[in-house]
């Protein structure tokens, strides 16, 4: 587990619970979300802005040229692993809200072991990008048991890449039916994020983020704060 500094002392959980229902999960997200709106605000702002501009020179590199394919290939693979990395800071913010603190991004960013991350997230994007080259299929095969490697990486700073991908694995495999019902839940919000536009991607992103961080937490046998 990381460790925190002296600022969150005894700001621990007061309250908690281990049961899972998806709808009390979307629930919790939603409420810790109001009460940390402005800075999960400015994190999911921080991740379109590296997303963005990052598939916009991806398709840049692509159209110029069929010789410059590669490039828009390398483009959207690097944009996905920092993608990932702010992902991980965002999943440490919302693992902390989760444990009874406020959403701290800078502090989030400093509890996080950057090498354990970066590896994370090169493995991650890698196993998703070669199935989704093997058709959509393989690619959702390889995805779904890697659902939770971004919060194992982020809750404790002494887990490995491998740790973390081995973590997500069993927590998929011990509760895959509510994995999947949860899966099909972030699909929905954001579906109906996408009709909102950007606002309501904006909205979607810090409250999925809670929801993923609670149902990692209960998933894991771990007391959720009130």
């Amino acid at each position: 587990m990381a460790s925190y500094p002296s600022t969150h002392a005894g700001r621990g959980p007061d309250v908690g619970t281990h049961g899972f229902h998806t709808n009390e999960a979307l629930s919790y997200g939603w409420r810790k979300f109001g009460e940390n709106a402005g800075p999960m605000l400015l994190a999911a702002l921080l991740l379109f802005l590296v997303v963005i501009p990052g598939n916009y020179a991806a398709r840049m590199l692509a159209d110029v040229n069929l010789t410059f394919s590669l490039g828009g290939v390398l483009s959207t693979f690097v944009t996905a692993v920092l993608a990932v990395m702010i992902c991980s800071v965002i999943a440490r913010g919302a693992l902390d809200v989760t444990e009874g603190y406020r959403f701290d991004l800078v502090l989030a960013f400093r509890m996080l072991n950057f090498v354990h991350v970066f590896v994370t997230a090169l493995v991650v994007t890698l196993m998703i990008t070669i199935g989704l080259a093997l058709l959509i299929i393989p690619g959702v095969v390889v995805a779904v048991p890697l659902v939770f490697a971004v919060y194992a990486v982020a809750d404790d700073d002494t887990t490995d890449a491998f740790g973390a991908l081995r973590k997500s694995f069993r927590l998929v495999s011990e509760n895959a039916g509510d994995t999947i019902i949860l899966i099909l839940l972030t699909l929905a919000v954001i579906v109906v994020a996408l009709l909102a536009l950007c606002i309501g991607g904006f909205v979607a992103l810090p409250v999925l983020s809670i929801v993923w961080a609670y149902s990692y937490k209960v998933f894991d046998r771990k007391l959720v704060a009130a």
